[in-house]
C-alpha cells in the first residue's frame, strides 16, 4: 500500500473520532470507581487527623476551633 503518511494521520483521526465515545462509556465506571475509592480514603484520613489533633489539643489544653 503506498499511503502517504497524511492518509495514515486522516484514517488515525477518524479512528479516533470513531472509537473515543465507546472506549469513554466502557473506561467510565471503572474510573468512577477508582476516583470515589480514593475520595472515600482521603475523607477517612482527614478524619482521623482532625480526631488527632482535637486530642492533642485537649491533652495540652489548647483552645482549638
Amino acid at each position: 500500500m503506498n499511503a502517504s503518511y497524511e492518509d495514515y494521520i486522516e484514517r488515525l483521526s477518524h479512528l479516533r473520532r470513531q472509537c473515543q465515545p465507546h472506549i469513554n462509556e466502557a473506561s467510565r465506571s471503572g474510573i468512577e470507581g477508582i476516583c470515589k475509592k480514593v475520595y472515600n480514603i482521603a475523607k477517612e484520613d482527614c478524619n482521623k487527623i482532625c480526631s488527632m489533633c482535637a486530642k492533642l489539643w485537649k491533652e495540652n489544653m489548647i483552645e482549638g476551633n
